[in-house]
């Protein structure tokens, strides 16, 4: 009889268990079917700003497609544009700075002009794109959000701001005349 009770409560706890695992993988896929509503609604009324204030700082632009807009000099620092695509799109003259844009395409975009300095570029692809005078890199000390100290330079010789700073030119091996010769004739 007891072991009928153990096989019974075996029995019933796997039940419950495959009832229970069901019952929140329902639960789970409907909270993720709602995020992905309300992260797609999200995008949608960004995209709708963007293009009427042609600015988003901080936006949420994730998997966003922008293809093909004309998107010059807009302001998109701090926005997050994880694997959105711009291709063919013209971003000539606009701020990305510091946003996040991994695995992002800007094929065959115009990005002229525009300011990636501390941007995760992380994956993104530029196959293609128009970048003259675009800015990559860090952001220069001053605008970084690494505070800035007020310690003096310790360096010797440093050259206060009136002065001249002259330098003489590095001596290097003395000159040698070329002497020159003429190709021999041949008959």
């Amino acid at each position: 009889m007891a072991t009928k009770f153990l096989y019974i409560s075996k029995a019933l706890s796997c039940a419950s268990a495959i009832a229970l695992y069901f019952f929140c993988s329902v639960t789970i896929a409907s909270a993720e079917t709602k995020t992905n509503d309300n992260s797609k609604d999200a995008v949608k009324e960004n995209i709708q700003k963007l293009l009427g204030k042609r600015e988003c700082r901080g936006c949420y632009l994730e998997v966003a497609i922008l293809n093909g807009l004309n998107l010059k000099e807009v302001d998109l620092s701090n926005a997050n544009l994880n694997f959105a695509r711009l291709n063919l799109a013209t971003l000539r003259g606009a701020n990305l700075r510091k946003s996040s844009l991994l695995g992002t395409n800007f094929n065959g975009a115009d990005i002229s002009e525009a300011d990636f300095r501390g941007a995760d570029t992380t994956g993104a692809t530029f196959l293609g794109a128009y970048t003259l005078d675009t800015l990559f890199g860090d952001l220069p000390e001053e605008e970084s959000s690494v505070p800035q100290t007020n310690a003096k330079s310790t360096v010797e010789n440093s050259a206060e701001s009136d002065e001249l700073i002259i330098s003489e030119p590095i001596s290097g091996p003395e000159r040698k005349e070329i002497e020159l010769i003429s190709p021999a004739v041949v008959d």
